[in-house]
């Protein structure tokens, strides 16, 4: 995983830029036009995936203490469910 500051703000910055920027550079090589700008925004497409996906906004802590172990009795009915802030829910 990328450990990046400031990942998506580079991210958001990436996107337009990508999209605009390449389909004008493959045009101005002598690319066809209907040809540069599905490239670019493949090329868009894959930094927004990565950023979704592969390294998704949930920090590693949040993963591992977002919901605690759930307890269970015996005819299978929820008793509580704790999350990372704390809170308590009844069921």
């Amino acid at each position: 995983m990328i450990m990046v500051k400031n990942y998506y703000d580079y991210i958001l910055v990436l996107i337009p830029l990508t999209m605009i920027t390449i389909p004008v550079f493959l045009i101005t090589i002598g690319m066809n036009i209907t040809t540069a700008i599905p490239i670019g925004a493949t090329i868009c497409l894959a930094l927004i995936g990565h950023a979704m996906f592969i390294n998704d906004p949930v920090s590693l802590s949040m993963r591992k203490h977002s919901i605690e172990d759930e307890n269970i009795t015996d005819n299978g009915q929820s008793e509580q469910i704790s999350t990372s802030h704390g809170e308590v829910f009844n069921e």
